[in-house]
């Protein structure tokens, strides 16, 4: 009263082979299908250079690499305030990098970067009222 596909089902020590299923299976394969394609090359790099590199910043200078609190909701905290210091100091950079490069030039000369942070929250090159009287305080210097 055997099966007649018992040999492709048990091995020789009579042991079962298993079938490996999970619902998440489908995202799985079509996940492992992408794998070696351009876009799949180009979004892994695009990986190390906004995750990857923040997050290693965050580990060396802001000491991710052990956090201090207990719990999930704790840890998420010290975590985003790490991240948030990071996006002001790169905010600060930013801002000042392009002053100087805006007050060098002497006039506007269609600079438009965009500065990108931790969570791609974006800042265009806009001046602060205060920026702005220094810019034409240096401007009229500049004329005399």
């Amino acid at each position: 009263m055997h099966c007649p596909k018992r040999s492709s089902c048990f091995d020789k020590a009579g042991i079962r082979r298993r079938v490996l299923a999970s619902s998440c299976y489908p995202a799985f394969f079509r996940g492992h299908q992408r794998v070696g394609t351009p876009e799949y090359l180009a979004m892994m790099r695009l990986r190390k250079i906004w995750a990857e590199g923040s997050f290693s910043v965050l580990k060396r200078e802001h000491c991710i690499s052990r956090i201090r609190k207990r719990g999930i909701l704790a840890a998420t905290e010290e975590c985003l305030l790490a991240a948030m210091a990071l996006n002001l100091k790169r905010m600060v950079n930013a801002i000042f990098r392009y002053f100087q490069i805006y007050c060098s030039a002497g006039t506007t000369v269609g600079f438009s970067r965009i500065f990108a942070f931790v969570n791609r929250s974006l800042i265009g090159p806009y001046l602060s009222a205060r920026s702005w009287i220094m810019y034409n305080k240096l401007r009229k210097l500049k004329r005399a």
